[in-house]
C-alpha cells in the first residue's frame, strides 16, 4: 500500500508527483517490488517510479517507512498493512495518522520450498501438512495469534 501522513498536502497520487517516496528495501515484495511493477503498470501507465517521484529513498524497513511518513521525513511510503497494524498495536502510531492512497491485490506471504531430491513420500507429506494444517484443531491457536481472517485458502 501507498500511504501519506493524514493532514498533509498529499491527498491523492497526483499530489505526489515530484514528492519524496520511501521504500523499505530493494528485496521487499510489498515495500519495493510490487510498487516497481504493479503500481507503475496499473497506476502510472508504465511511467517509472524515478520519473514520477522527485526522490526515492530506501528506509531500511517497513517500520522506518511508516514512521518516516508519520513524522514528515518522507512524503509517502510503500509498505504492507501488517507493518501498520504492528505499529498501532505497539502504540507508536494511531490508525488515523495515515491516508491510504493505493492498495495492491493481496500478496502471498513468504514461499516455502524443499529440495527436489527429497524422497517423493517426504515431499508428498510436506505438501499435505501445509495444505491441511487449517483442518487441525491445534491450528486455531496459531491462526488467532497471527490474526488470520482467511483460513484454508489454497
Amino acid at each position: 500500500m501507498l500511504v501519506t501522513r493524514a493532514g498533509s498536502e498529499f491527498d491523492s497520487i497526483e499530489d505526489l508527483r515530484g514528492a519524496v517516496v520511501g521504500f523499505s528495501d530493494p528485496a521487499s515484495t510489498s515495500g519495493y517490488i510490487v510498487p516497481s511493477v504493479v503500481f507503475t503498470e496499473k497506476v502510472l501507465d508504465g511511467e517509472s517510479l524515478n520519473s514520477y517521484f522527485g526522490q526515492a529513498v530506501f528506509t531500511g524497513s517497513h517500520d522506518a517507512t511508516i514512521l518516516g511518513v508519520t513524522e514528515g521525513r518522507i512524503d509517502a511510503g510503500f509498505t504492507w498493512d501488517g507493518g501498520i497494524e504492528r505499529l498501532i498495536i505497539r502504540g507508536e502510531i494511531d490508525a488515523d495518522d495515515l491516508n491510504v492512497l493505493w492498495t495492491s491485490d493481496p500478496i502471498p506471504l513468504d514461499p516455502y520450498s524443499y529440495r527436489t531430491t527429497l524422497a517423493p513420500e517426504i515431499r508428498k507429506n510436506i505438501k499435505k501438512a501445509f495444505l491441511t494444517f487449517h483442518e487441525q484443531p491445534e491450528s486455531e491457536e496459531f491462526f488467532e495469534a497471527i490474526k488470520a481472517t482467511v483460513r484454508g485458502n489454497v
